[in-house]
């Protein structure tokens, strides 16, 4: 890109940001001299000189929002006079302030917003504004300076803070149609003109990347230190890609991650863009008291696939790019970490052999597939920015020939009843209801882009990869790298009479190695993957201090009994103690809970805080000792010594860890299943609608538009991927690590990965559910008091957030395994788990599986839908173990499960009631309990009621299940 065009570029995208103010919403009929000539008009002239639209990017900036305008909302009625609208049309936002889900529909109202007075917010919002430009000495620096627009517009100006109750962010771009911000808008308008300003016939294209294969980065591990390098690794490298286009032509071009305020490109733009430093000093990664793994540049937060609008004619450039810049990344990765290697071991890096077999195992990876659809498909060659679809719709019907939609297959958006109304220009009494342009064919073109991007990844081109000497014993695919090249044909009994890298290592660095891994070039990257990301984030924090905690499943099941010797009065003994110090050489560390962290470093006695500490790093790293070694006594201390000076039953074995995905993702971005649309009406302010249906009531062309489904859009996708931001980087890590006993492995968007304690399993699976949705909790959770759900909203920590709200749904795979299960086991069960919750012979769909896989070799997999209609049944579980820890001898759970098997399928569910609650009260321990046990087996008989779906109804092993699993849940310990 020469100079001329990156200026052009810019310059028009800076002006698109200020075509329209942020505060559009709260001035609208309140300000005289109206929205265009407020704020942005003063802003131009500080930016351009003039209060006008620059005239050399005047016609991008107008093509931009006319695009962008069509492609995300519905049209009003106009004058065809004076091009007004008519009073009926109009909103005093301020007066009647209302958000609407942009999934849903549903109304979020808020306090009229009249008491800020309309001053105060045109001048703290210039103000903010003003103080995000970025000069070149005595000239705007336009690049920097729409990249801090973009970035930290949406922050909430410092004065208004108090009054708009962290509301600026939420500020739509249209009172009419509340449904999508003005931030939204802005970036989509911004994206378009870019596009144009770019492109010789100034056209946009959309353009899809996806980088995999997911499968050998992430669940091809055996410890949980490579499941957490795997999944981060595989966001690391799509940012690389994602950058390449937000360097070229702004990061606001990009639709799909929305990619403000995630933490790795914030550092880009400092780093590498040069915005201010002190501008980044309020975010969570650039605080001072983040200097561990905690820090939320070690979460995964960006998915494998992003959209984005780019110049037409760029479209194939950027592509192969990103291909090229990805796979060399990954390379000079790998040579990075083999020199560390080398260098642990005291060898150099000269003509070494390993250095040939990394390239040739890792060329051509990652897998790169991407597809671009340009907007002249849809555009007349004789009359430039009008619609013509005859191309465009020769393409989609190569995909869905006539007549095959009839067989499952959706149709595409142009034979949809959406297109049939959307298509025509709407009149009504002489007015001008409705008239499109091109920018309303988005759904259709993305629904190309979305078809051509699953024809291109179902293409594999096989290029076989050979492999003469013996294969890694962790991928089982390519060879163990070596010094020389006659070391790998050694078979594994023979190789302890030479020295090899990785025996060597294991010496050196157990922590890298074990002692019998070979590592081939895949494994090796993501065992140093922590090591050189972690010397990334020091240098950008410009500290030493930082340190990654192991994260151990040893760990995490002592974690659930470490909380309770916490809760006692109790310290070591003298002896334990000074054997547990002398152990101590500072060469272990251990990753708690940060909730567990919190409470030691609160216990009010040194002394007992002392003990805690100690018993966090060496009792795990004795399990491990033993684990490796059985029988043999680790530094003269054992385990079995420690339990004993605890005073409390067998220490937890078990844990938990959890697989959360949204259901159809697929579809709910595609926008081609209808039960995920909402109507046109359904997305407008209450007033307008009720305006519209009482005035064109008796016209059938206006009520059909009312009732179509509104279909996919810009702002649909942006308002997804910002509902998926929050809660894969705010939500997700706050339930899991702040509320319960947990640590995030991976979060991005709606896939979420965690390893939690085993009593506190159940709760997070419970949560993360209710939150994905934005729907009411439960029941008061003092854990939970920094969080408030409700009407598809969250509002953490004083911040509202959009979810993806009531109409979507998850699933969730979980296991509870011992410690001392191999990993690779228990992510193929949990796979395996989340699989049977989406299976229609399973869960069928929001609904959860949680398996758990006990010492002894038996299983226990329970599958069940999230809810029944009066209670939620993780809920009803977590009760039931509480009972049988409790109150109830755990024998009455083999006692009716004994009674179940005699039964007939068809049970009577009165029956079953009388046969629970009988059991309960011959077991029970505790008097008092025979209304809440009476309850409780009330609500198990209603789980097999024939009130409940087909797909709903328990089987009679679908409640042996639940009970034995709250049985299991219930112990004590759970040492076997």
């Amino acid at each position: 890109m020469n100079d001329s065009n990156n200026n052009l570029l810019w310059k028009t995208k800076l002006a698109a940001w200020v075509h329209d103010p942020a505060e559009k919403a709260l001035v609208l009929l309140r300000d005289k001299t109206g929205h265009e000539w407020g704020t942005v008009a003063e802003l131009r002239e500080i930016l351009f000189g003039n209060r006008m639209m620059p005239s050399d990017v005047k016609e991008f900036v107008k093509l931009g929002d006319w695009y962008a305008a069509a492609a995300d909302r519905p049209q009003f009625p106009t004058s065809e006079s004076d091009h007004r609208y008519a009073k009926w049309a109009q909103v005093d936002y301020a007066k009647n302030p209302v958000l609407k889900h942009p999934l849903t529909g549903k109304d979020y109202c808020l306090q009229p917003l009249t008491d800020i007075s309309l001053e105060d917010i045109k001048t703290n919002s210039k103000s903010h504004f003003e103080s995000l430009i970025h000069k070149r000495g005595d000239e705007v620096d336009q690049c920097r300076t729409l990249l801090a627009f973009w970035r930290f517009g949406p922050d909430t100006p410092h004065k208004l803070k108090d009054s708009m109750h962290n509301l600026w962010q939420c500020l739509p771009a249209d009172t009419r149609v509340p449904d999508h911000t003005i931030w939204s808008h802005l970036d989509t308008v911004s994206a378009f003109a870019g596009a144009m300003a770019l492109d010789q016939d100034k056209s946009p294209s959309l353009l899809t990347v996806s980088l995999g294969p997911v499968q050998e980065l992430i669940f091809e591990s055996r410890t949980t230190s490579d499941l957490w390098a795997g999944s981060h690794l595989l966001s690391h490298l799509a940012w690389q890609g994602m950058c390449i286009v937000a360097k070229s032509i702004g990061p606001d071009s990009i639709i799909f991650p929305n990619l403000r305020g995630v933490p790795i490109v914030d550092v880009w733009l400092r780093d590498t863009m040069g915005l201010r430093s002190e501008l980044f000093e309020g975010t969570d990664w650039a605080r001072t008291n983040q200097r561990s793994d905690a820090n939320p540049l070690f979460s995964a937060g960006l998915p494998n696939r992003f959209v984005a609008i780019v110049p037409a004619d760029k479209a194939q450039s950027l592509a192969e790019e990103i291909k090229l810049t990805v796979q060399q990344y990954f390379q000079k990765i790998a040579k990075e970490g083999m020199d560390k290697v080398l260098a642990e071991i005291g060898e150099k890096p000269d003509g070494q052999y390993c250095y040939s077999q990394i390239e040739q195992q890792l060329e051509g990876f990652p897998e790169v597939h991407w597809a671009a659809v340009p907007w002249r498909l849809a555009e007349s060659r004789s009359k430039p920015k009008s619609i013509d679809v005859s191309n465009l719709e020769s393409a989609l019907d190569c995909f869905v020939p006539e007549g095959e939609a009839s067989h499952g297959e959706a149709p595409h958006f142009l034979k949809s009843d959406a297109w049939k109304l959307l298509g025509n220009e709407l009149r009504v009494e002489n007015i001008k209801f409705y008239a499109p342009n091109p920018g309303v064919l988005y759904p259709a073109l993305y629904d190309l882009l979305d078809r051509l991007a699953a024809a291109g990844k179902s293409v594999h081109p096989f290029s076989q990869l050979n492999q003469k000497g013996y294969r890694s014993n962790l991928n089982g695919e390519r060879e163990w790298l070596a010094l020389e090249q006659s070391q790998i044909h050694r078979p594994p009994g023979k190789r302890s009479e030479i020295e090899t890298i990785w025996s060597r290592l294991a010496k050196q660095r157990p922590s890298w190695v074990k002692q019998d891994e070979y590592l081939d070039a895949l494994s090796m990257v993501k065992r140093l993957w922590p090591t050189i990301f972690t010397e990334r984030v020091q240098k950008t924090l410009g500290t030493e201090e930082l340190r990654r905690y192991t994260i151990s499943t040893h760990a995490l099941a002592f974690s659930v009994s470490l909380e309770q010797w916490c809760s006692q009065e109790d310290t070591l003994s003298e002896d334990v103690r000074s054997r547990l110090q002398k152990l101590d050489k500072g060469d272990f560390s251990y990753s708690l809970p940060r909730r567990l962290l919190r409470k030691i470093r609160g216990i009010d006695s040194p002394q007992k805080q002392e003990d805690a500490e100690l018993l966090r790093n060496i009792f795990p790293y004795l399990y491990e000792r033993e684990q490796e070694q059985p029988g043999v006594d680790a530094e003269n201390i054992t385990c079995r010594e420690i339990r004993k000076c605890l005073s409390l039953p067998k220490p937890e074995a078990y844990y938990g860890i959890l697989l959360f995905d949204g259901d159809k993702m697929g579809a709910w971005i595609a926008g081609n299943e209808e039960k995920f649309l909402i109507r046109f009406k359904e997305v407008w302010h209450p007033k307008i609608r009720n305006s519209v249906l009482t005035r064109f009531e008796r016209e059938p062309d206006i009520m059909n538009y009312l009732n179509e489904k509104r279909p996919s859009s810009p702002a649909r996708h942006q308002v997804i991927s910002e509902a998926l931001n929050a809660y894969s980087l705010r939500i997700a890590r706050y339930v899991v690590e702040e509320c319960f006993k947990g640590k995030l492995i991976y979060a991005g968007g709606d896939d979420i990965m965690a390893m939690v304690c085993t009593d506190d399993i159940l709760s997070v699976m419970n949560m993360l559910n209710l939150l994905y949705s934005g729907e009411s909790l439960d029941e008061p959770n003092k854990n939970l008091k920094n969080i408030k759900s409700g009407g598809g909203y969250v509002r953490i920590k004083g911040k509202l957030v959009c979810t993806m709200g009531n109409k979507a749904t998850a699933s969730c795979g979980a296991v509870v395994a011992h410690h001392q299960t191999p990993l690779s086991m228990v992510l193929r069960e949990l796979r395996a788990a989340e699989s049977l919750a989406k299976d229609d012979g399973g869960g069928g769909r929001d609904a959860f599986c949680l398996k758990i896989l006990k010492r002894s070799g038996g299983m226990i997999n329970l599958v069940s839908k999230w809810s029944c209609p009066s209670f939620r049944i993780p809920d009803l579980i977590k009760e039931m173990s509480r009972i049988f820890a409790e109150d109830i001898s755990r024998r009455a759970a083999y006692h009716i499960v004994t009674r179940l098997r005699r039964l007939p399928q068809n049970a009577d569910p009165k029956m079953l009631e009388a046969i629970m609650r009988n059991q309960f009260a011959r077991k029970v321990e505790k008097t008092g309990h025979d209304e809440e046990l009476t309850e409780i087996a009330n609500r198990l008989a209603t789980l097999m009621s024939n009130d409940l779906p087909e797909k709903e109804r328990f089987s009679l092993l679908d409640l042996e299940n639940l009970l034995m699993t709250a049985e299991f849940l219930g112990r004590q310990s759970r040492r076997n």
